[in-house]
């Protein structure tokens, strides 16, 4: 999604209505419900895999903690606190990474409207 060519649309739209002008947009994303999406469809069992099986894995978990240590220690002393300056934070800051990671690549394997 371009937010600049939405932009400049809501702003063309405006200048049509005359006295109106936009400031700013904002953007929304949300995952869709889990009801509204079939149980054959395999990106949603996909998605209920990655939710249910990957993310609350121990395994995954430990693998995870394991890579943000090795790459936290590579980091210059003053930017080492971006994943979290104490334990809480840190998994906190981990599981927000994840979650927006696993929720773009499902982003990307959804069909667009335009025949995909």
């Amino acid at each position: 999604m371009d937010t600049d060519l939405l932009k400049a649309e809501a702003d063309d739209r405006a200048s049509v209505i005359g006295t109106c002008w936009v400031e700013k947009l904002e953007i929304v994303c949300r995952p869709a419900e889990r009801w509204e999406e079939p149980s054959e469809d395999p990106l949603f069992e996909l998605r209920r895999v990655i939710e249910e099986d990957i993310l609350t894995s121990g395994a995954f978990q430990n693998e995870l903690v394991g890579m943000a240590q090795e790459i936290r220690a590579q980091l210059p002393p003053e930017s080492r606190d971006a994943f979290g300056a104490d334990e809480a934070s840190f998994r906190e800051a981990l599981t927000r990474l994840v979650r927006d990671g696993a929720e773009s690549v499902m982003a990307r394997l959804e069909p667009t409207g335009e025949g995909g």
